[in-house]
């Protein structure tokens, strides 16, 4: 695996036009890196990353969310997010986002109130006054940061075609917010095994998997 672009052979235009890609999007924004096992996405990953440090005057904070290490998916959530807080706490002092996250996965959390294996179904209570204003105060104080935030979740391919759902739906409803940007590798082929292995074969079409993937990932490497 690649850290270090003096390390790479390959890949050194496609991570030029990646972070010339970046600046075409505003947040929120999923990027994906899609291939075979041993194909190199988690050093294209590695090396995305470097890159957008050195034009960033190494501002950005990096935070990679590995699901595999933890053995009860039903929290990556509760993972998530406090692994988010620990990692701006590394770089920068940030109390008011730090209490902001706290106060708002508190209500996400609380407000889950069916999960359904049918497809993508997540139901989420309609939100009270008072989460509805965390929720704007979070926004607004993460737009005010003078960096962005990168997430990288690796393997996704590797995870039950359930707790990659969960992490869909995270990426895209649950973090919609400004400065932060998710990259997140994986094996198509791979991740149709999963769902032939959560549900019927005989259901399965992989169009059906093309589609959900494009609904949540903004541009594919």
């Amino acid at each position: 695996e690649v850290e270090r672009s003096e390390d790479d052979s390959f890949f050194g235009g496609q991570v030029k036009q990646f972070a010339n890609d970046l600046k075409t999007y505003s947040s929120p924004v999923v990027f994906g890196i899609e291939g075979p096992w041993g194909i190199g996405k988690s050093s294209f990953a590695n090396l995305c990353c470097e890159r957008l440090k050195k034009i960033s005057n190494n501002k950005p904070v990096i935070y990679k969310f590995n699901p595999l290490n933890y053995d009860d998916t039903d929290k990556v959530l509760m993972n998530f997010y406090t692994e988010l807080i620990a990692a701006i706490k590394k770089k920068y002092f940030e109390p008011e986002v730090e209490a902001l996250l706290e106060s708002y996965m508190e209500k996400v959390i609380a407000a889950l109130s069916e999960q359904s294996i049918q497809l993508i179904k997540i139901k989420i209570a309609k939100p009270v006054t008072d989460t509805e204003q965390i929720m704007k105060r979070l926004e607004k104080s993460l737009a005010n940061l003078d960096y962005q935030i990168f997430i990288v979740i690796d393997d996704l391919d590797r995870l039950d075609f359930v707790t990659v759902k969960k992490i869909f739906f995270m990426m895209r409803n649950v973090f919609p917010f400004p400065n932060l940007k998710f990259i997140v590798c994986y094996d198509f082929e791979a991740m149709a095994q999963s769902v032939k292995m959560s549900y019927s074969a005989s259901q399965f079409e992989t169009f059906w998997l093309e589609n959900f993937i494009s609904k949540y990932i903004n541009r594919t490497y």
